[in-house]
């Protein structure tokens, strides 16, 4: 929320450029949360992990 204030603040006139900041800052963020599993099971497997197996 902080960061929609501040760009809010900077410039109150340009109420579409601050929709877009925060459009792209959404989007980033999603991003980042749907590839954080893939690239942490990526690093597991780099790094030599097996799972145990029962038995």
């Amino acid at each position: 929320m902080t960061v929609r204030r501040t760009v809010r603040a900077a410039d109150g006139d340009e109420t579409g450029r601050t929709g877009a900041y925060t459009g792209v800052w959404t989007a980033t963020e999603a991003t980042g949360a749907a590839a954080g599993p893939y690239l942490y099971s990526a690093a597991l497997a780099l790094g030599g992990y097996a799972a145990a197996r029962a038995g």
